[in-house]
């Protein structure tokens, strides 16, 4: 609704606000996202303030754009909370239930806007990278949306896995990589719907 989308971008303004008031953040890269049609922008994952300084660092017209996963346990047990996700375009994800979530964001591409995705799916309690869940490349099969790869960097010393609450201060990075078509990433493979990669 329009009191949701009002909602949603006032949120939105508070939260890139206080990150950029509190932290330093340095954005690299974020001229060469596309600022309409589909993409898939696959960061890496090592605290919960990733998301936050992602958001942040988007350009506002993709941030505009863009649709959200959050795990369906940890984000939407409380109906505060489902509300608000509802507001920043953030769909639940429940890992017995991985089909539905790759539907879901195939839908988001395939109506041509940015899809978030956190391949590794849990958060690196060391900053290495750790291996992909199968879902992103199901839905880049399926939605054949080029894919931006980003680096955040600083989360974690910020807010650590073990830390119940983010430290003030400190300096966060974010870097977007240039988009690569899903042929680069899949070449040859074939969907469930039938059709190859080529």
């Amino acid at each position: 609704s329009a009191a949701e989308r009002a909602l949603g971008a006032a949120v939105i303004r508070l939260v890139t606000g206080l990150v950029r008031g509190l932290h330093r953040l340095e954005v690299e890269g974020a001229a060469g996202l596309p600022e309409a049609g589909a993409v898939l922008i696959c960061p890496n994952h090592v605290s919960d303030l990733d998301p936050v300084a992602l958001a942040a660092a988007l350009p506002k017209a993709v941030r505009g754009r863009s649709v959200w996963v959050a795990d369906r346990v940890r984000v939407f047990g409380h109906p505060v909370w489902r509300r608000l996700c509802r507001a920043l375009r953030v769909f639940p994800v429940d890992e017995t239930a991985p089909r539905d979530a790759v539907a879901l964001a195939v839908e988001v591409l395939e109506r041509g806007e940015a899809q978030v995705w956190f391949p590794e799916g849990w958060r690196s309690a060391d900053g290495r990278l750790l291996p992909f869940q199968a879902g992103v490349g199901h839905v880049i099969l399926a939605a054949r949306a080029p894919v931006v790869p980003v680096f955040i960097e600083g989360t974690r010393e910020v807010w650590p896995r073990d830390r119940a609450l983010p430290r003030l201060g400190g300096r966060l990075r974010v870097i977007f990589g240039a988009p690569v078509p899903a042929e680069a990433l899949a070449p040859g493979a074939t969907s469930k719907r039938g059709s190859t990669i080529s």
